[in-house]
């Protein structure tokens, strides 16, 4: 939820977010809840959480997809969403933060596949060099997909560059891990 507006389709109109808006329809989206959002004045940091629920549960051409565009289609849908506010955007630049970088239950080190959690945890590191204040500000937005059956989260953790919100960005993934695996229950 980049400017707080719900959207079916998430991303913007660029050619990598078309790709992966043509994989998540071919999944049949039955069910969208966006609007959770948390915030903590003193730090800035705010955490929105968008559920989304698919007819077909076989997620492998969405996460595919998602995974070949993922930071093509984030780096251009942040310049997109700063411009329908009409304030050119900054540097910004989408890089996947690698399961070795991962803190605790997030991270395998050594390991060839990760398993539960780790694997259902894809996470993308979006800098946005974009401060409409003219202060030279840099935020940071640790963008997370939950994939479980059906169901898929993605948990965004916006805080100023130089804030270390490793630790609460794993156990938010780790709770909305294990809330998605509830509604596994019935299919």
């Amino acid at each position: 939820m980049v400017n707080n507006i719900e959207r079916i389709d998430p991303f913007g109109d660029d050619p990598a977010s078309v790709r992966v808006h043509g994989a998540r329809r071919s999944r049949g989206l039955s069910a969208l809840d966006e609007g959770q959002a948390w915030r903590h004045r003193d730090n800035e940091a705010l955490v929105v959480v968008r559920h989304e629920r698919f007819e077909e549960i076989d997620d492998t051409e969405h996460r595919t997809t998602w995974r070949r565009e993922a930071e093509e289609a984030l780096e251009a849908t942040w310049r997109s969403r700063w411009m329908e506010r009409e304030v050119e955007p900054g540097w910004i630049e989408a890089r996947w933060v690698g399961v070795d970088e991962r803190p605790d239950r997030l991270h395998v080190l050594g390991a060839v596949e990760p398993v539960g959690v780790a694997a259902a945890v894809d996470w993308v590191r979006v800098e946005d060099h974009t401060d409409p204040s003219g202060g030279r500000a840099v935020t940071m937005y640790e963008h997370l997909t939950v994939w479980v059956d059906r169901s898929q989260a993605t948990v965004v953790v916006r805080h100023p560059v130089g804030l270390d919100l490793a630790q609460t960005t794993e156990q938010a993934a780790v709770h909305i891990h294990q809330l998605l695996g509830s509604y596994v229950v019935g299919g």
